[in-house]
């Protein structure tokens, strides 16, 4: 019944791009996706049943334009490389948008992630689990978010999410700001988030990247109490170095610590991504961590990736 579930989806997709009234001038729709197929060797076992760190979907755009104002909606799944599982529901919001900015509602990046984090967040292999530590969001449901319209390279965005099965409050479940700003090859960011709970978690994250042309550095930090994906509390940090070696070839490395209470919190990653062209890519990854992350088991990985 998962395979009839996938295939209608599929089917719906191609369906709706095709649609008549697509043609319109105003309207338009694409189909996009990927799939990432790795093979890993954790320190234990061999697996290669992963996604690496960017998970196989494939989604769904659309928008239209009515006078001054556009229309878009944003569909996307998760899939999942085993045989007779279905796709899950990754993102599936909506906007509007114009010269006053943009509100989007719906399930969605979390601008913190978008803005701040992922400013770090560069592998594509198995091996990231060496190179992330600053996470504390990356999508949230019942999300509504608005976007200010951009200033002289700066931009804001502002809003939270709401979920009638969290009954901790009447209000926002959590609350989020960031900003970002661009002046030439400097990139810097920051956000705060803080949620409704009993223990008024929160979150404060910063971000920096500067592209020298062949060599970008990028680095960010997150102070975090009570809220984080690596350490709820503590302020863990990563430096991340990008190099395009040749047109096809980049090569990444990365250091972070992720200042857990216990120590033995700190490891390096090394990757290497070939292009091979038509959206087609080869990678491979390597991490080596203290006893605090991956029960200090070196991560080996590799694979190839397919964008459609």
């Amino acid at each position: 019944m998962k395979k009839v579930y996938l295939a209608a989806a599929a089917t719906s997709a191609l369906a709706l791009a095709a649609t008549p009234v697509m043609a319109d001038d105003h309207a338009s729709m694409s189909v996009y996706g990927w799939i990432t197929a790795e093979v890993q060797d954790n320190g234990t076992e061999w697996d290669a049943t992963g996604n690496g760190n960017s998970p196989s979907r494939f989604g769904i755009r659309g928008s239209r334009e009515f006078g001054a104002v556009t229309g878009d909606a944003q569909l996307e799944y998760g899939v999942t490389k085993a045989q007779g599982e279905g796709p899950g529901i990754r993102l599936a919001n909506a906007a509007l948008s114009g010269d006053f900015g943009s509100v989007r509602i719906g399930s969605q990046w979390n601008p913190g992630y978008l803005w701040t984090t992922a400013t770090t967040d560069v592998f594509t292999s198995g091996a990231y689990t060496g190179a992330r530590s600053t996470d504390f969001v990356f999508r949230q449901d019942g999300a509504i978010f608005y976007y200010a319209p951009s200033l002289g390279g700066l931009d804001i965005a502002v809003g939270g999410n709401m979920l009638a099965s969290d009954d901790s409050s009447d209000e926002f479940d959590t609350m989020t700001v960031s900003a970002r700003y661009s002046f030439g090859d400097l990139y810097v960011s920051a956000t705060y988030m803080e949620a409704d709970d009993e223990n008024s978690s929160e979150a404060t994250a910063f971000a920096a990247s500067y592209d020298f042309g062949m060599f970008t550095l990028a680095g960010s930090m997150s102070d975090n109490d009570g809220v984080g994906s690596y350490n709820d509390n503590g302020t863990p940090y990563e430096v991340v170095a990008t190099v395009s070696a040749t047109e096809e070839l980049t090569l990444k490395a990365a250091y972070t610590d992720r200042d857990l209470e216990a120590g033995d919190d700190s490891s390096m990653a090394a990757e290497a991504a070939y292009a091979f062209g038509s959206g087609v890519t080869g990678f491979a990854g390597f991490s080596s961590s203290d006893d605090g992350i991956n029960d200090g088991e070196d991560i080996l990985s590799f694979g190839v990736q397919v964008v459609f």
